[in-house]
């Protein structure tokens, strides 16, 4: 996996989310900022060599994934 294909997705995402805010399209720039979010977290952790699973991957897998792979704080 190649942790630039992600980055760039940001990059797109993070655009469209500043040209929907300049639309005045407030709740679609949000969803992309989101968006972008998301893809740029999937690009460090691959970049630092996490790799995701395979297959359907979305904002709701990786919510999963990370509760899994992340260390958690001591109680």
């Amino acid at each position: 996996m190649d942790s630039q294909i992600y980055a760039k997705k940001a990059k797109e995402n993070l655009a469209a989310a500043e040209a929907c805010s300049n639309a005045g399209y407030c709740n679609a720039s949000v969803s992309r900022a989101y968006y972008a979010m998301f893809q740029a977290a999937v690009a460090v952790l691959i970049h630092k060599g996490i790799t995701p699973p395979s297959g359907t991957f979305g904002i709701s897998g990786f919510k999963l994934w990370c509760l899994k792979i992340l260390p958690r704080g001591k109680k």
